[in-house]
């Protein structure tokens, strides 16, 4: 709806720049609020994403509220939103290669078990299910 408005109206062109940082503004707190149910839920989020995902908030967010001048404007808060992506990549690759030696290890601990299993494949010891 906000988008068709910028397009199409020209009345309200003082309000689309408040309007836009206030849909961000939301839709980052619902961010947050995903974050933080899933680590009260039986599948917990990676620290390392959970960190990504909360500096990535907290630079947008300072970013809105300087656009907002409900902080003082400075090279920190006018770059916070780029600061926090930064810092987001940097949390992000870590959990990415914290999954991945995760996956490894499972592997490899299932790689024995597969090898060292005395008892052959055999067609009376495989269970077929009919298509």
């Amino acid at each position: 709806m906000l988008l068709l408005a910028i397009l199409f109206l020209d009345a309200g062109r003082t309000f689309y720049y408040p309007a836009a940082n206030a849909i961000g503004l939301i839709l980052i707190i619902l961010c947050l609020i995903g974050v933080l149910v899933s680590f009260f839920t039986k599948y917990p989020v990676d620290l390392f994403f959970a960190a990504g995902i909360t500096s990535l908030i907290i630079g947008f967010v300072i970013f809105i509220l300087n656009n907002f001048s409900l902080i003082e404007n400075s090279f920190l808060t006018e770059n916070a939103a780029k600061l926090g992506t930064g810092f987001e990549i940097l949390f992000l690759s870590l959990s990415m290669a914290n999954r991945i030696r995760i996956l490894n290890s499972e592997k490899e601990g299932c790689r024995p078990l597969h090898f060292n299993n005395p008892r052959k494949a055999t067609r009376s010891n495989l269970t077929f299910f009919p298509i």
